[in-house]
Formats: structure tokens, sequence, C-alpha cells
């Protein structure tokens, strides 16, 4: 979202939030919420969270791929897939998951993606893609 121009538009926009008074009719609300809605995840460092969790992500999957479960392996930031073998059904590992207790989607026939929010912790985190790769083992046993 920042990445061509960093965070300068967040830096812009906090300059304009000085000046910015809580709108009196309907014409400036949409501007106003959304100065304001910069100004918490500036705040929060959701931009630094998505990357630091992209991070953690990224990890478990790219070991799966290593570990040949795993076609690709695909993402920026907080949102991530991980593309299957074509033997292996999307929707069967996603299921799994849920059973596992790991909210996972499923994209067409072979792709499974992870959005994660912002204020999962890192605990939760590896929990979730715990009950992936076990949902994935699974899988992987069923079909061969």
């Amino acid at each position: 979202m920042f990445r061509q121009g960093g965070d300068v538009g967040i830096r812009a926009t906090r300059w304009r939030l000085r000046w910015c008074q809580p709108p009196r009719g309907t014409r400036e609300r949409p501007r106003f919420l959304l100065l304001k809605n910069l100004e918490i995840i500036e705040r929060e460092g959701l931009v630094q969270r998505a990357t630091h969790i992209g991070g953690l992500v990224s990890q478990a999957l790219h070991a799966l791929h290593r570990d040949g479960l795993l076609k690709e392996v695909r993402g920026d930031g907080a949102v991530w897939a991980a593309g299957l073998h074509k033997q292996h059904d999307a929707m069967v590992v996603r299921d799994l998951a849920l059973r596992n207790g790991a909210i996972v989607r499923g994209i067409g026939a072979d792709t499974n993606a992870f959005c994660p929010p912002l204020v999962t912790t890192d605990a939760e985190l590896g929990r979730l893609m715990d009950a992936y790769a076990s949902a994935l083992h699974e899988h992987v046993k069923a079909v061969a």
C-alpha cells in the first residue's frame, strides 16, 4: 500500500489531521474518516505489524514448500497464498484446517490463502500455521 512512496502518505495526512475538524455535514465525513483511519494505522504500527506477520507466515509456508508439500508460495505483507500440487484439493485442505481450528481460505482448486488479522499474536499465528501444516500432511497421506 505504501511501498512506492514509503510512508509519505501517512506523514502528509498527519499535518492535515491537525486542521481537520469533525464534519458538520455529510460532505466532509468520508475524508475525515479516511484521515482518522490513517492516524490509527500509524499510531498502532499496523504497517510494521503486517510486515512482521508476513515474515512469520512466509517462513512457515516456505518450510512446507522446501518439504515438497507445496508447489509454490507467494505473498506480500500479511497476505499470503500456498499453491498446492495438482493432485491436492485446496477445499479439502481448508476443511481439514478448519477442523484443526484454523481459518484458511480456499481459492480455486489449488490455492489456500492466509490473511490473518493484524492483531493476531505470534503464538496464535504459530497455532494457525501448525494447524495448516497438519491439515496438509493429513491430505497428502489420504491422496497418496
